[in-house]
């Protein structure tokens, strides 16, 4: 079961996208079969999915310590990413902490990690850069 701070981080991230001129943004967003590496097929709901301007799709994830600290889920996560990359779809993670609770960033903050990770995303072909 998901926590309610983990509702609450998407809610926060989608208004912060509404904001920024994201738009057809949708929470818990099903996607179609994509086939990864070592995985099989599977389908994948986003945590958050936007389009910008210019009609890119990316799929935002909000991670929490549930799933996404060790190594094997750190490593999935990424061949998930280079996959969705690989299908036109690039994706953001944020992490909980950073969207609610005593030690939340500000939306510019969140802005900035955003255009980052896109940026190192578009510049090293990879989907998301994150710090572990």
């Amino acid at each position: 079961m998901e926590s309610s701070a983990h509702w609450k981080a998407k809610y926060r991230l989608k208004e912060i996208l509404e904001n920024t001129g994201y738009t057809n943004i949708q929470i818990e967003s099903k996607q179609a079969e994509i086939t990864i590496e070592f995985l099989g097929k599977r389908t994948y709901i986003f945590d958050v999915q936007a389009e910008d301007e210019q009609g890119w799709l990316y799929c935002f994830e909000v991670d929490g310590k549930k799933g996404h600290t060790s190594r094997r889920n750190i490593a999935k996560d990424r061949t998930r990413d280079r996959a969705m990359l690989e299908n036109g779809i690039r994706t953001v993670r944020i992490q909980t902490i950073d969207l609610v609770g005593k030690k939340k960033q500000t939306d510019q903050e969140i802005i900035q990690e955003i255009e980052y990770q896109l940026k190192e995303c578009e510049k090293l072909d990879v989907v998301s850069v994150v710090e572990r």
